[in-house]
Formats: structure tokens, C-alpha cells, sequence
């Protein structure tokens, strides 16, 4: 009887220090689609709040690429498996003149339940800290998941901002402020910490 325990435990140690199995996957890039949504290099965009008389201007510097480590995993027991891959992200950032302001844009490949996906970071900064940002679904394997996960930006056909009126914007209320964006311009407006709303002219 005791043999028999013991050989029990035997079978769940091994199952247990054994329990996962990983492998190498390597290199995944961007679709080239998801391209479309980054901003070139060199393009200056001015923006405007009211009762405010200059212009905020922010400038975008050079296209770079990086590739970060990230993984998914089939639980299937009692072997899990683990997938990694180096993820290729794409991002382009502008700046103020005095860097008080900047903004990155920034596609990066993902994986989730083993379907690949890219999707777009922006991110707005003031004095280096983070005061707004959304995340937008450019690109899926499961067009599922890119309605779905697009459903956390709110998408408006049209909206108006200080007399100004932009097209197809995506909208996200952040702790730090509001954020808009669109494929066609960018950031098109912000609201930064002292409740100033800055509109792309």
C-alpha cells in the first residue's frame, strides 16, 4: 500500500515539475496596413486653446523599431504549452520645442488566445508623464476581436471642437483628460491637466 502511494506521488510530482513546455517562435512584424495609422516624419501640427495666443506646436521626429518579448500559452493539461515571440512595435513620437508636450504613436504586433493582432498606443505626456492615452485595434487575424476591442475608444462619425470639425474621430476620457484622434490626422485634440482644450488648426 505504501509503494503504491509513493509511486503516486511519484507520477503527480512529474506531472507537476513538467507542466510546462515552451517554445521559440521569433520574430513577428506589423502588418503593413497598420503603417497607414503613423504619422510621417517631419510633419508639424499647431494647435489651439481659447484664451490662450500662441500655438502649440508639435513636431514629429524619425520612424524607429523595436521588437519586445511576449507569449501565449495553451493551458491544455496537464502539458501547458508557452509560445514567445519578439513582437515588432513601430512608433514615431513629437515633441514641443521645450519638450513640455509630446505624443507617441505607436503600433505594436500582439497575440491573444492565439490570434494575432497590431495594435495602435497613443499616448499623450506632459512633463514626461502620461496624462492621456487609447489604444485602437488596426489589425486582426479575428475581425471578432477588432470590432470588440475597439469597442473600448468611442468612434464618432463627426464631431465639432471649438469651431473646428473633424471626421471619423476616436474619442477616450482619461483620468488626465480627454483624447482625440483620427487615421487621417492624428491627435486632432487634448485636454490637459488645467482644463485647457487644444485643438489641431
Amino acid at each position: 500500500m505504501k509503494h503504491s502511494i509513493f509511486i503516486l506521488l511519484l507520477t503527480v510530482a512529474s506531472l507537476l515539475t513538467s507542466c510546462t513546455k515552451d517554445v521559440e517562435k521569433g520574430k513577428q512584424n506589423v502588418d503593413d496596413s497598420s503603417l497607414d495609422w503613423l504619422r510621417d516624419a517631419g510633419e508639424t501640427q499647431n494647435f489651439k486653446s481659447v484664451g490662450v495666443s500662441n500655438l502649440l506646436k508639435l513636431t514629429n521626429n524619425n520612424l524607429k523599431t523595436s521588437y519586445i518579448a511576449a507569449s501565449d500559452c495553451d493551458k491544455k493539461f496537464p502539458k501547458e504549452t508557452c509560445y514567445h515571440y519578439d513582437m515588432q512595435q513601430v512608433f514615431i513620437t513629437a515633441n514641443t520645442a521645450d519638450n513640455t508636450f509630446s505624443v507617441t504613436y505607436a503600433i505594436i504586433r500582439s497575440i491573444s488566445d492565439n490570434q494575432f493582432y497590431d495594435r495602435l498606443e497613443v499616448s499623450m505626456f506632459e512633463d514626461e508623464k502620461t496624462f492621456a492615452n487609447m489604444a485602437i485595434v488596426t489589425w486582426a487575424e479575428n475581425t471578432d476581436k477588432l470590432n470588440e476591442a475597439n469597442g473600448f475608444s468611442d468612434l464618432q462619425n463627426s464631431i465639432t471642437l471649438e469651431g473646428k470639425t473633424f471626421q471619423n474621430v476616436y474619442h477616450k476620457k482619461d483620468v488626465g483628460g480627454d483624447l482625440y484622434f483620427s487615421k487621417e490626422k492624428g491627435v486632432v485634440a487634448f485636454e490637459t491637466g488645467d482644463g485647457k482644450l487644444w485643438v489641431l488648426q
